[in-house]
């Protein structure tokens, strides 16, 4: 059941122009009321619009970040099978510098005995032309 306030209040609001005059003090009171009800409304309304901006924007953020953290993850998987390639690489670089090594050790022992081989030959010609 609707008092003449309300309906004065729904006929000014809807636009028809059809608003009716409190007919009493009371009845001034309920339609104030009415006004500050619908004033409290609408700053409700408000808030629950700004509300809602405030969550889209906020998911907004969130799924950039979640797309940002992604191409991160993506980056340090892709750093970490370059450093494990570069682990292979320097351990292979490592083997064959040692091996090199060793080679240039037998090289270095080869070449010893031949010059005392040779040294021999020198002497032992050198021993002969006398």
């Amino acid at each position: 059941m609707i008092n003449h306030s309300a309906q004065y209040v729904e006929n000014t609001i809807n636009g028809n122009g059809q608003g009716m005059a409190p007919k009493s003090k009371l009845e001034g009171i309920d339609y104030l009321e009415d006004l500050n009800k619908l004033d409290r409304l609408d700053r409700l309304e408000v808030i629950v619009e700004q509300m809602a901006h405030a969550v889209l924007a906020t998911t907004d953020v969130v799924d950039r970040l979640g797309e940002r953290m992604d191409f991160l993850s993506l980056q340090v998987q892709q750093q970490g099978q370059q450093f494990q390639q570069q682990g292979y690489q320097v351990y292979t670089i490592t083997d064959a510098v040692q091996t090199l090594i060793e080679n240039q050790a037998d090289s270095a022992k080869q070449l010893n005995d031949l010059m005392i081989t040779i040294t021999h030959l020198a002497k032992a010609l050198e021993h002969q032309r006398r």
